[in-house]
């Protein structure tokens, strides 16, 4: 095993006469925007930035004084993202990439940070160039630093030569500068470890960029199979959960019965790493750790503090966040209590309502208050929505130890052993509205519910009864829609619009007999009609339009 030390801001500050002809120095995408052809260190830039980590850019923010600066390294990575060459995924610390080097190669690479610094670059081989060096570094840099990422973004969207030098500079000033530290870059990356972090759910998607795992196993599964076969892969097994194995020991009273989600509702159930996880801690904190202290009559707030269950599941719109809270329900079978936020949520949505009935004030349970007090899973939708004052006022204590709220304001209620808080939201949307800190600290899992893969979404489709076929072309539709949408910065937040809810919708109308475009025009291409109704007119026209006409199969 090889490994180097090398100090990557010392790296990426590449000046004239460094990058010699033996080395592959020229950014070819940026000929034909800057009207010549682009070397590392070789071009200086027209116009004076804007950047003000520039300082010598400007006098007293007044006129710009011009100043040369020189294309870095970096702008190697735009040049795998204009190319398609680039795949990654990425966690809270690090990313894991592949990408084709300058050179022709294909290099894969997991870049990983600690405090603010550049700490490891593991590849499979050492790398001998300073390029494949200061793509993951530029990649990690995207992920970590929120004007990379904004110029990034607007690179895709735009492509303009001034944002290019904007995308170097930052990563050189605002990132690189800052990790002084020599990175340890080393050749002991094991891919089959990565893959499996990718499949378990450790790993997320990053913007604009495919998985590398994803895009290899479908690569190999082609080769595999012939292209007419049809044959759906099987899902994960969970007939132990369908049957009965992870019921909650515990006597629910009738009323609450009737809230558990039946166990059929498991068979049209396409279930996701999280969806094991959660269960694996259900079945340990409630199934086996509460039940042994509630037979034991250890029912106090500080005795039960260790194993209550607070998670938070955030995502896309349309990802199963909800689905996912049902299907806990039917696996568990315990009583499900939705309660939904949004800005007018008010106190008494927790604590319990005062109606006037037949000219009387009677105070009457909320959802809430019934699944906090009598136990069950409490699934709070969309709780980004709530008024946060509303929120931590009123759920910081019955989240956390000490556990209670005030009924009707005045009389204490603590937490059901049995009580599991769910809450959901929506993330990636136009308008999203995040927790306060201290809200969003009293759920120590997070989850990210991803966008299901190709296989995973076809497979949902299908468990609702409809043809496979059928599936896997308003699948291809719904994939290009997004394709389009997310090509460029204007109109990538309306792919925040689609969902699984609109291709099940287009499946509906084409199993009543209407036709396949027109189906998707009414449901997928609609989601985006109404916030842009010119938009939706370009999917059809530049999409749909070319979609080849769907012929069901004849029975």
């Amino acid at each position: 095993m090889a490994t180097v030390k090398q100090n990557l801001s010392a790296l990426a500050n590449i000046q004239e006469g460094m990058v010699t002809d033996d080395k592959i120095s020229t950014v070819p995408f940026l000929a034909a925007i800057y009207g010549q052809e682009a070397k590392i260190g070789h071009i200086t830039r027209k116009y004076p930035m804007s950047a003000g980590h520039i300082n010598a850019d400007a006098s007293a923010h007044t006129t710009p004084i011009p100043k040369t600066t020189r294309l870095s390294m970096a702008a190697f990575m735009l040049q795998c993202v204009h190319d398609k060459t680039l795949k990654a995924v990425r966690a809270s610390d690090d990313v894991f990439m592949v990408f084709k080097h300058p050179k022709g190669n294909i290099v894969t690479c997991r870049a990983h940070m600690g405090q603010g610094q550049v700490i490891r670059l593991s590849y499979t081989k050492m790398p001998m160039d300073p390029a494949a060096m200061l793509i993951p570094a530029a990649v990690l840099a995207t992920q970590a630093n929120a004007n990379c990422m904004r110029l990034y973004t607007d690179f895709v969207g735009q492509g303009k030569i001034g944002t290019v030098y904007q995308f170097c500079d930052t990563v050189l000033y605002e990132f690189l500068m800052g990790c002084q530290k020599e990175a340890e870059i080393s050749d002991d990356l094991v891919v089959e470890e990565m893959k499996q972090a990718v499949s378990c759910g450790y790993y997320e998607e990053f913007p604009f960029l495919e998985s590398p795992i994803r895009v290899e196993e479908e690569s190999k599964q082609a080769l595999k199979k012939p292209k007419d076969t049809k044959k759906e892969a099987a899902g994960p097994d969970i007939s132990g959960y369908r049957n009965g194995e992870h019921i909650i020991r515990h006597e629910w009273g009738e009323e609450q019965k009737k809230r558990v989600i039946p166990p059929e509702f498991l068979d049209t159930f396409v279930p996701i790493p999280e969806f094991f996880r959660l269960m694996n801690k259900l079945d340990l904190r409630i199934g086996q750790n509460m039940t042994m202290q509630y037979e034991c009559g250890l029912t106090e707030p500080e005795l039960i503090r260790r194993d209550v269950v607070n998670v938070l599941l955030y995502g896309n719109p349309g990802t199963g966040k909800t689905v996912l809270a049902h299907a806990l329900s039917a696996a568990t079978g315990m009583p499900l209590y939705e309660v939904k936020f949004d800005k007018y949520t008010e106190s008494d949505e927790v604590e319990g309502k005062n109606k006037i009935v037949a000219g009387k004030l009677v105070f009457t349970e909320t959802d809430f208050l019934e699944g906090y007090e009598k136990g069950g899973i409490l699934l709070l939708e969309e709780i980004n929505c709530a008024d946060q004052n509303v929120v931590t006022g009123a759920l910081n204590n019955a989240i956390e130890y000490p556990f209670f709220i005030m009924k009707d304001g005045y009389l204490k209620v603590n937490r059901n052993p049995f009580t599991v808080i769910i809450s959901t939201m929506n993330v990636g949307t136009e308008g999203t509205m995040w927790l306060n800190q201290s809200f969003a600290s009293r759920f120590k899992q997070k989850y990210r519910i991803a966008d299901p893969s190709p296989e995973d979404f076809i497979r949902f489709l299908t468990n609702y009864g409809y043809d496979r076929d059928a599936a896997a072309y308003v699948h291809n539709a719904y994939v290009k829609v997004m394709n389009l949408l997310t090509s460029n910065r204007a109109t990538a937040e309306y792919a925040m619009n689609l969902s699984t809810r609109a291709c099940l919708g287009a499946l509906e109308n084409m199993s009543e007999g209407e036709d396949a475009k027109t189906a998707l025009i009414d449901t997928v291409v609609g989601a985006v009609g109404i916030v842009d109704p010119q938009a939706a007119d370009n999917i059809s026209k530049n999409v749909i339009a070319n979609l080849p006409d769907f012929k069901p199969k004849k029975h």
